[in-house]
Order: C-alpha cells, then structure tokens, then sequence
C-alpha cells in the first residue's frame, strides 16, 4: 500500500527542515541494538550538522530499509557503517555491509518491487522484496538517486544522493 501511494503521487511531500545527522544516528542506534543479536555492530560517521528540506519521515522509512537489510545480510560479527557526506551540490548516505554482495546482473534490479535476489533464503527471513522499492520511490520523491554495488572486498554498498538544496 504505501508503495502504491508512492508510485501514484497520491501523497504530497510534506517538506520540513531537520537535521539528517539526528535522523541516522536514531537510526543507527536502533540497528546497532538489534545488530548486537549476531554479535555485529552499526557505525555512524558524519562530520556535522547536514540540514535537509524534504519528507523527514520518508527518508526515515527510505534510510531504516536500506540500513536494517545491510544488519540482516551482513556476516556475523562484523559490522555495517552508515556514512554521510556533503557537498555544495550533494548529501551522500552510504551503507555498507559485510555479506556475501549482490551478482553483478541483479544490482539494477533490487530496487524493484517483489525483487529478491535469493527467493528460498528471503522466504525463511521474511522478506518481501519491497523495502528496498520503497526506499527508491521515497528518495526519487526528493529529487535524488539510490544506487547498490559491490565492494571489493565483499559486501554490499547502497548509496542515495540527494541534492544539498531542495525547496
């Protein structure tokens, strides 16, 4: 449903300012809490206040996915970081994982709704395959850009790019 009001535009983007660095530490702190069940930890590193106008709650919904799916498929104990990063142009959200990554062929599809690049494995966790497209609707919504690719050495990184100034 919420991907739905999403797709359609039915929702209006209630735009307030809020500071992103409060909104990911709250997040984090929540992951790294749950993390702790695998002997894994959450890491946030930011350099300081990054303000953003935008829907804070569906950055909140866009940022927990994309940062709860890094906990769920990282390897035990290890770690999951979420940086974040700006310029005059851009604010980066980086979550990096320590898993088994992504085939190349499937990085362009996660993003798509129902989407699971191991169907047999997501069914015994309970995926859906539809937080990751909820998160792309919700950051297309603010003007911006969410991309996966592979580390080099081995884990997933997801990446959403949003412009430093949206009105």
């Amino acid at each position: 449903l919420s991907l739905t009001r999403l797709e359609s535009g039915a929702s209006e983007l209630q735009r307030q300012q809020f500071d992103l660095v409060e909104l990911l530490a709250t997040l984090v702190k929540d992951a790294d809490f749950e993390a702790k069940n695998r002997g894994c930890q959450v890491f946030f590193n930011s350099d300081g206040p990054v303000h953003f106008r935008g829907s804070e709650e569906l950055l909140a919904r866009a940022a927990e996915n994309v940062i709860r799916n890094a906990v769920k498929y990282t390897a035990d104990n290890s770690s999951v970081s979420v940086e974040l990063t700006q310029t005059e142009q851009n604010i980066c959200i980086r979550i990096l994982d320590q898993g088994p990554g992504v085939p190349e062929a499937a990085l362009d599809k996660l993003f798509e709704p129902f989407y699971r690049v191991a169907d047999a494995r997501d069914r015994q966790s309970g995926g859906t395959g539809i937080g990751l497209a909820i998160a792309d609707r919700s950051v297309r919504l603010h003007t911006g850009t969410i991309k996966a690719m592979n580390r080099s050495g081995g884990g997933l990184i997801v990446e959403i790019v949003l412009p430093s100034n949206v009105n």
